[in-house]
């Protein structure tokens, strides 16, 4: 091989050498800028309507099939594919490809994304000018002061229901469109006379009413000193629950998210949402992404009396709890000491305590005899009141007993699924004065 052989060789060696680097450099490129039919064909999504909008991220509320449909979720606006729809609008319906991995947070969170895609836009009449009316560089969310906390719409819609509870508490008086609100009854993106609706009982969402809709807006709470939209967990009520159970076998995760709850389950998912002092909601399943496996109304006073309240009814559930808590049997016996009054203020007490003991059933309450009531029952009465830091001298003192059934499951440190008969409960006080609850047992 001669010298032209050699150098010609040694050409083609750097040109293919050359070639595999600038292939070896697209495909690196490829990979963090995929194109969008790719991400499109290959990558998960959810839909949603754009609720709010922030510097690195926006708030849409998901209409996709499934879990999480019907709740918040932020969206990063660090998207990779730099062809995606950024320059996104309060009412804008978008497409949002991410890895698949939604944080379980409130409201939920997205933080890979991959592209963002528009569906149907917030209807437009010219450039800048988007459906709330707003102009460039003027606030696009509709938003109101009221009890020196910030309210926003969250596009739900102008033509909802007033809710039950919901009365009228003044009007909108100043609207500034390029300010937030700095005093009550002040907004943006609202009309100065629209009434104002809220609920003393329920602190985090008011209700404008929208006329020429027809109907009524929410307005959800957010943090005056932030200004960042913040989440305030409503507390469930009966009503509430009527009306979600009124959904049936529809009834879903979701619906339940607005509401304050905790999860209590271990190896299940299991939601619990507090009532009253009667009531609470239990909600059980494998995964959120599948309908509950369960949807409990439980007596709080006896765990394992629930309905399942997609399918049972509520008001008859209700009333059969009623019955049961009215058969517990009182007996005030014989006393020449003691009056039915004096009695029953003492069983107060008893069933005070009584009725924190989650799951168990009481039957019968009955009072022992004036025998109880000596010297030497009175100084142990005054024993446990001073090892308790109590300054009582009691004169007198009352024992009653009781029965009662533990809990099927779940029963703590009594005996599953047993009837304890003749518990004692003592209780004293001074001449005339109020009784307390000092010891109970065997």
């Amino acid at each position: 091989m001669d010298k032209y052989e050699v150098e010609e060789v040694c050409d083609v060696k750097k040109w293919i050498a050359f070639v595999l680097s600038l292939i070896f450099v697209l495909s690196l490129t490829g990979c963090n800028n995929r194109s969008m039919n790719y991400i499109i064909e290959n990558e998960p999504s959810i839909a949603g309507i754009v609720e709010e909008v922030r510097n690195n991220d926006i708030i849409i509320y998901i209409e996709t099939d499934g879990y999480p449909n019907g709740a918040r979720c932020e969206v990063s606006l660090d998207v990779e594919n730099t062809d995606s729809y950024t320059n996104v609008s309060v009412g804008d319906e978008v497409v949002v490809y991410y890895n698949g991995e939604i944080a379980e947070t409130s409201p939920l969170q997205i933080d890979k994304v991959y592209a963002i895609t528009l569906r149907t836009p917030a209807e437009r009449s010219d450039g800048n000018t988007v459906l709330t009316g707003c102009s460039e560089g003027e606030i696009e969310q509709p938003q109101l002061m009221y009890g020196d906390r910030i309210y926003y719409y969250m596009a739900t819609g102008f033509e909802g229901e007033l809710p039950e509870g919901y009365s009228y508490v003044g009007e909108v008086k100043n609207v500034d469109n390029k300010n937030h609100p700095t005093e009550n009854f002040s907004g943006c993106r609202l009309t100065e006379g629209q009434k104002i609706f809220a609920d003393t009982k329920i602190d985090s969402r008011i209700y404008i009413e929208y006329e020429r809709e027809g109907g009524y807006a929410e307005f959800t709470v957010s943090d005056r000193k932030t200004g960042d939209s913040a989440v305030y967990k409503e507390q469930l009520t009966m009503e509430i629950v009527k009306k979600l159970a009124a959904k049936g076998e529809t009834l879903s995760w979701s619906d339940f998210e607005p509401y304050a709850g905790e999860e209590v389950g271990f190896g299940l998912y299991i939601m619990h949402y507090g009532i009253d002092n009667e009531y609470y909601i239990l909600i059980g399943g494998s995964y959120m992404e599948e309908p509950p496996m369960y949807v409990r109304l439980v007596a709080a006073k006896n765990r394992d009396h629930y309905i399942d309240i997609r399918t049972e009814n509520i008001d008859d559930f209700i009333n059969e709890v009623s019955a049961a808590e009215s058969e517990t049997n009182i007996s005030y016996g014989n006393s020449e000491l003691y009056s039915e009054e004096d009695m029953n203020a003492a069983i107060k007490l008893i069933e005070e305590e009584f009725y924190t003991w989650e799951g168990c059933q009481l039957h019968s309450i009955t009072y022992s005899s004036d025998s109880e009531c000596n010297a030497e029952n009175i100084a142990w009465m005054n024993e446990l009141a001073k090892a308790n830091g109590l300054a009582d001298n009691f004169t007198q003192c009352i024992m009653f007993k009781s029965d009662f059934h533990s809990p099927k499951i779940d029963s703590g440190a009594w005996n599953p699924d047993e009837e304890y008969t003749d518990w004692q409960w003592w209780l004293a006080r001074e001449e005339e004065g109020n009784w307390k609850l000092l010891t109970w047992g065997y």
